[in-house]
């Protein structure tokens, strides 16, 4: 009927906007304070809510298999965020907007949250002329026991980034 679909649509409309609003108050504290983990997942997953909406909207006109179109956009999308390498990105895009003058501060304290994959990127901020930056990157590999975290004995621990970071890193 033409009522629902009025209705679905209208519904789906209003949703767009408050998710559009979430999306800009997102992308508000992304420019004032940088990156976390939970920022990334969660515009990530704002932008796959709206994805699945705009499917929403045109089933309304048009035949369309929502779930498949749905179910391939979401792999897609994930496995865009899973080989994003995101705690690297995090760690080069807050230093670069912090170097450009878009953040007032560079949180070091980040780096507890974050996995091996940020290692390299730490790493590299272990020489940087900002003598604090350069002290907590080098506090952040000694405080941690960082070079001792892998059991070579214990499989349960094993993951290729650390295994990259050890291997590497030794060297």
């Amino acid at each position: 009927p033409k009522a629902l679909k009025f209705f679905t649509v209208l519904l789906s409309v209003f949703t767009l906007i408050l998710i559009s609003t979430a999306l800009s108050k997102m992308i508000m504290y992304i420019q004032r304070y940088g990156l976390t983990n939970l920022r990334v997942y969660t515009t990530w997953f704002m932008i796959l809510i709206v994805l699945i909406f705009v499917l929403i909207i045109i089933r309304q006109f048009k035949k369309i298999n929502i779930a498949k179109i749905g179910s391939v956009a979401f792999t897609v999308m994930f496995l865009v965020l899973c080989f994003s390498n995101v705690d690297s990105l995090i760690v080069k895009y807050n230093y670069n907007a912090y170097k450009n003058g878009y953040l007032n501060e560079f949180d070091t304290s980040i780096f507890n949250e974050l996995s091996d994959d940020a290692v390299y990127e730490i790493l590299a901020l272990t020489q940087n002329s900002d003598k604090k930056i350069s002290s907590d990157a080098k506090n952040y590999f000694d405080e941690n026991s960082y070079w001792n975290t892998f059991n070579d004995n214990d499989m349960r621990t094993f993951n290729i980034s650390s295994y990259v970071r050890d291997v590497s890193l030794k060297k």
